[in-house]
């Protein structure tokens, strides 16, 4: 099974791929926060994330189904949103964190983990 994997990261400076998994503008070194993994079940009702105090980031994995997402402030759905399909990645920073809104895009469930970085 090939994994793909889309790394986008949205904050104050907009939308821009990275690979290196670290914000635009934010050279210092991020660890992950501890107890601050999640499995979140993705259905017909928005989800948002459960940011903690000292997040920076948030790398969010699709390992089920497809949800259609969105950080403008508007309500994701089956016309609206870009899309994440199951096994992949997406990092999202900032500001966008507390934006970010989720769906399932099929009548299946989806399911997201999560996991939030910041500085120690």
């Amino acid at each position: 099974m090939r994994l793909r994997h889309l790394f986008l990261v949205l904050g104050v400076l907009g939308a821009s791929p990275v690979w290196a998994g670290t914000c635009p503008g934010d050279d210092t070194p991020l660890t992950p926060i501890p107890t601050s993994v999640e499995n979140v079940t993705v259905s017909t009702t928005v989800v948002t994330l459960t940011v903690p105090q000292k997040a920076r980031q948030a790398l969010l994995y699709v390992r089920s189904n497809t949800i259609a997402w969105t950080t403008d402030g508007s309500t994701p759905s089956t016309t609206n949103g870009l899309l994440a399909k199951k096994d992949m990645t997406l990092v999202i920073c900032g500001n966008a964190m507390s934006r970010f809104k989720m769906v399932r895009q099929t009548g299946t469930d989806a399911t997201v983990s999560v996991m939030y970085d910041g500085h120690p």
